[in-house]
């Protein structure tokens, strides 16, 4: 529930699909949210999202998860930390 008192709809997904057939859209995930294999993210369609994988599984770029109860499926792409480059000063 939110602060306001209102359930919040997700679209729980456990394995990723197999067989795709239908719309698929593209999402993003944290490196550190797909190493874990958890993550929750609202899709480009507005949908929110979570992706809970059994323990020990990551999210790998990608991954298909589906379909939606609109059949929609969703592909992950990974986003990855900006390097940090240590220039020594001159």
């Amino acid at each position: 529930m939110d602060r306001h008192g209102e359930v919040q709809a997700y679209t729980w997904f456990k394995e990723r699909a197999l067989r795709i057939r239908g719309q698929i859209l593209d999402i993003v995930v944290a490196g550190d949210d797909a190493t874990g294999g958890r993550a929750r993210i609202r899709a480009p369609d507005g949908r929110d999202l979570v992706i809970d994988l059994p323990q020990g599984s990551a999210i790998c770029e990608g991954d298909v998860f589906g379909p939606s109860p609109d059949g929609i499926y969703y592909r992950v792409r990974i986003e990855t930390a900006p390097a940090s480059r240590n220039i020594p000063a001159a």
